[in-house]
């Protein structure tokens, strides 16, 4: 079996895993497995993994954690970078504005926007080094 179709039906198995509810998500205040499904949890974490476009660009659409839950679209709380890179972020598409968000930083910009979306981050700097992607953790409320 080749790496990409091992990483897809490790995906749809985890998927399917946490929709019937074998799976659990962690909390905030754990540091292992979650005592409750996804969907009964009133908050939560989620790694957002944006791809190198081009040079210093990055971006991705991001579903709904929430998506099978009643009711669905996760709320944000707080956005903090772990790219390990001083970027300026955007949330929400063409026109959005951007701010500085330094390495290691938490904001409160994006607080009461929808988790699901399109995110965008330009990275400063040389272009030698680049990573292929960064990272950000967007910590999510129960709408």
């Amino acid at each position: 079996m080749n790496k990409k179709a091992l990483v897809t039906t490790t995906c749809l198995v985890l998927l399917a895993m946490l929709l019937i509810g074998c799976a659990r998500w962690p909390s905030e205040d754990q540091d292992g497995p979650a005592s409750t499904p996804l969907c009964e949890q009133p908050n939560g974490i989620g790694y957002v993994s944006l791809g190198r476009q081009g040079n210093g660009i990055y971006n991705t659409e991001v579903s709904d954690p929430r998506a099978w839950c009643s009711p669905p679209h996760a709320i944000i709380t707080k956005v903090t970078n772990d790219s390990g890179n001083d970027i300026s972020l955007a949330h929400g598409g063409p026109g959005s504005n951007y701010i500085i968000l330094n390495s290691g930083d938490s904001t409160d910009v994006f607080n009461g926007q929808l988790v699901e979306g399109f995110w965008s981050a330009q990275r400063g700097g040389p272009v030698a080094g680049e990573p292929l992607q960064i990272t950000i953790k967007a910590e999510w409320k129960k709408p």
